[in-house]
């Protein structure tokens, strides 16, 4: 495990436990015939599925979207910095995560609440 996340990060989930539980929900899709699973959260009070998928939660009414695929690891969409700077949160901090893309999503600024869906529908398109 990365040591800087075991000093961060205070009450981890195990990485055996997100596995089960990626495992699980990739059976039910299977299942059931779904592709991407997506889910978002914007607070860390109640955990949520960002949480439940990442081991991060969500923190200050950001949004965080992740996008749960069967067959792949997921992508992150966090309120951040744009490109060439690095996406939060850092890549040490979050496991299953194949691409972490950030958008200036400020909560108080309407016209930015659209700027994950966005980016959803560029992913999956």
């Amino acid at each position: 495990m990365n040591r800087e996340a075991e000093i961060r990060i205070p009450r981890r989930i195990s990485t055996h436990e997100l596995e089960r539980r990626w495992k699980a929900v990739r059976q039910v899709m299977k299942d059931i015939g779904l592709d991407f699973l997506i889910v978002q959260n914007c607070t860390d009070y109640l955990g949520g599925y960002v949480k439940w998928f990442t081991d991060m939660p969500a923190l200050h009414n950001y949004p965080v979207t992740v996008i749960f695929p069967r067959e792949d690891e997921m992508t992150t969409i966090w309120s951040g910095p744009l490109p060439p700077a690095e996406p939060n949160p850092p890549a040490w901090s979050l496991r299953g995560v194949k691409k972490r893309i950030s958008v200036p999503i400020i909560p108080s600024l309407g016209y930015s609440s659209i700027f994950d869906a966005e980016k959803v529908v560029e992913e999956l398109a």
